[in-house]
């Protein structure tokens, strides 16, 4: 697929339409199951930013886990990981705005979840960070699997994660916790409930994210359009998953991926085809043009 530069240059900002940003989550959108980026969806994309259009991925992901088949793309500068925790420059790996737990509220969290015995993981630092006995978990669950490789490359096993808070710098960006069963997530909540400025997210029925309050994607979406000077409207945003929906709320055009969940899809704008099939691909070219 070629793409003539000056005619889409015309499309995207002629007086009817002026996107400015795509937002796009990674697993089970832009990613395709086997965590690849479909090859005309990334030169569309690239033709995109070469007409100025920002180009950014928002993922639950940390940095260390956002594939070179991502960061390689040409105008992605900006990358939110993290649902929001951190926004990063691509390049430099340096962070542009940091929503994390502070330094105090980190370690009351890390202990009360100790307690409940939970297999968790604390990430901070663009990595996420686990002790000996889930890392032995990880191994033995996800050896040999694509999420393995995503796995392994993006943690790192420490003796005690409280030693990382001795620097009183270090600020959790979250704890994520692998829960055996319903029971599990009430006994966390219960243990964690009188810790102020946190919030809880399922990420499907097993998975457990605490953060600070306020901090989703959406909110980072908005930061960053705040500094971009963008206005939300002139934003399209692809999800599929229930950490999706505060930023598809916040963009001007909200597109569900067709493999999304039934909320997810009932607050899109759009509904495109899967992640495996070039959804992003098809809902852009249906909206913006060949």
């Amino acid at each position: 697929m070629s793409i003539e530069i000056d005619k889409l240059s015309k499309i995207l900002y002629n007086e009817h339409m002026k996107y400015k940003m795509i937002g796009l989550d990674l697993d089970g959108t832009l990613l395709k199951d086997d965590k690849s980026v479909d090859a005309q969806t990334k030169e569309y994309l690239e033709t995109l930013s070469a007409n100025g259009v920002h180009i950014v991925p928002i993922t639950g992901r940390p940095f260390s886990g956002i594939p070179d088949c991502v960061r390689n793309i040409k105008g992605v500068d900006y990358i939110i990981a993290n649902n929001g925790s951190k926004t990063v420059l691509n390049s430099t790996n340096e962070t542009l705005f940091s929503l994390a737990m502070n330094n105090a509220t980190s370690k009351r969290v890390i202990e009360a979840v100790k307690q409940t015995g939970a297999i968790f993981e604390v990430f901070l630092n663009h990595y996420g960070y686990c002790e000996k006995y889930v890392f032995d978990h990880y191994k033995e669950v996800y050896t040999g699997t694509v999420l393995g490789d995503y796995i392994f490359s993006s943690r790192k096993q420490v003796d005690n994660l409280m030693i990382l808070f001795d620097d009183k710098n270090a600020e959790a960006d979250e704890v994520f916790i692998i829960c055996k069963n319903g029971n599990d997530r009430e006994k966390i909540k219960a243990q964690t409930d009188k810790i102020s400025g946190i919030q809880y997210c399922m990420l499907a029925d097993r998975f457990l994210e605490i953060t600070r309050g306020g901090t989703d994607k959406g909110t980072a979406l908005e930061m960053l359009c705040n500094h971009l000077k963008i206005e939300l409207e002139e934003v399209i945003a692809f999800g599929d998953g229930e950490n999706d929906l505060q930023f598809l709320d916040k963009a001007g055009t909200a597109i569900a991926m067709g493999n999304a969940g039934d909320i997810v899809k009932a607050q899109a704008d759009i509904i495109t085809d899967t992640n495996n099939n070039q959804g992003v691909l098809k809902a852009l070219k249906n909206l913006i043009g060949t």
